[in-house]
């Protein structure tokens, strides 16, 4: 949710006594940029409401800031739309607009994708020939984490004709190679299968030197050959843009009433559908309980995930935002993103 968006949800809320004061529990050097007169009557104006109303309400965020900045400052790159305000409210170098750690421009999204083939440039058309599974809806998947990307960008591997065999003495050799930083080559990997054969035998192992043979005549195999090493692709999301500019929508939650509006609207425009109008009327209503099941009927109604994606582009959203933890079980602040459009996403 945008600042101004969660301004205006709270806009009915009635302020507690005290409300034209800076609260007092925002810390000490955050309360000259918390001053009506100073810092957050501009960004009231903004948002579209009265100044001292609207004054204490950001004084409310920068509180909310306040108390998840330790996690934000350990994982910016997860905090896009967070790190936007925090340059605003000048609690982090530079402003809205400018940049904050390693050259990211605050308020875009700087991610990770990991491919087992080399690229210059991300192609819808070419979805599907990677390692995802695609479970998120139909796009192209990054994530905030280089760890989980890294997962999708494999090191060397045995192959025969072009598809992948497993041996585990052949991985323990191509493996033993890139700890030596020797080319994985397969004339190298057989004279490493020989060494590891010879040691086994001079430590009274046969079996094991007998395992072996079996993966030396594999190596030898016609066709055998070593793959090359996956990539991994650093990228800058909606490059140029602040957050107000680029809309995803929440798999785990729903979506925002402006989101509903847009979809809705669409709808109306293109008609794909014979019940076009029930579905545009269910939209606005917030009717599906999530994104995810939003997503999910849109994809049966329409045809498919493909046809889904391409509806809610053109109807302003550019992707699909979920936890990094969601398919692993594990809590994580960092967030991974589908995305519906090649030309959001720019390789760094």
């Amino acid at each position: 949710m945008s600042l101004a968006d969660w301004l205006k949800e709270e806009e009915q809320s009635a302020p507690p006594p005290g409300w034209l004061t800076v609260p007092e529990r925002l810390p000490e050097r955050w309360k000259a940029q918390a001053q009506v007169s100073g810092g957050l009557a501009p960004y009231a104006a903004a948002a579209g409401l009265a100044a001292p109303y609207g004054a204490y309400k950001m004084g409310e965020r920068m509180l909310q800031l306040a108390k998840m900045l330790p996690e934000i400052m350990r994982n910016p790159e997860a905090y896009p739309q967070e790190m936007f305000e925090l340059a605003g409210f000048g609690v982090v170098g530079g402003a809205p607009g400018g940049y904050y750690g390693r050259g990211t421009a605050l308020g875009q999204i700087r991610a990770y994708h990991g491919s087992p083939h080399k690229f210059k440039k991300f192609s819808m058309s070419k979805i599907g020939t990677g390692e995802g599974a695609q479970a998120f809806g139909h796009g192209l998947y990054f994530t905030n984490l280089k760890d989980i990307a890294k997962h999708y960008a494999p090191g060397p591997q045995f192959q025969i004709g072009g598809k992948p065999v497993f041996n585990s003495w052949i991985n323990t050799a191509v493996r033993a190679l890139e700890k030596d930083k020797v080319s994985v080559t397969i004339k190298n990997v057989e004279n490493r299968l020989l060494a590891i054969k010879k040691e086994s035998m001079r430590l009274g192992k046969p079996w094991e030197a007998e395992n072996i043979d079996i993966a030396l005549g594999n190596v030898k195999t016609p066709g055998a050959s070593i793959s090359e090493s996956g990539q991994l692709y650093k990228v800058t999301l909606h490059k140029g843009k602040k957050p107000s500019e680029y809309d995803y929508l929440k798999w785990d939650k729903n979506y925002t009433p402006e989101q509903g509006r847009k979809i809705a609207k669409q709808f109306e425009k293109e008609k794909p559908i014979n019940e076009w109008e029930w579905w545009a009327k269910d939209v606005r209503r917030g009717k599906a309980s999530s994104a995810k099941e939003l997503y999910k009927d849109m994809s049966t109604v329409l045809g498919s995930d493909k046809e889904a994606s391409m509806f809610l582009l053109r109807a302003g959203i550019d992707g699909i935002e979920y936890p990094a933890g969601t398919l692993s079980g594990v809590k994580s602040a960092a967030k991974n993103y589908v995305v519906f459009d090649e030309s959001a996403i720019t390789i760094e």
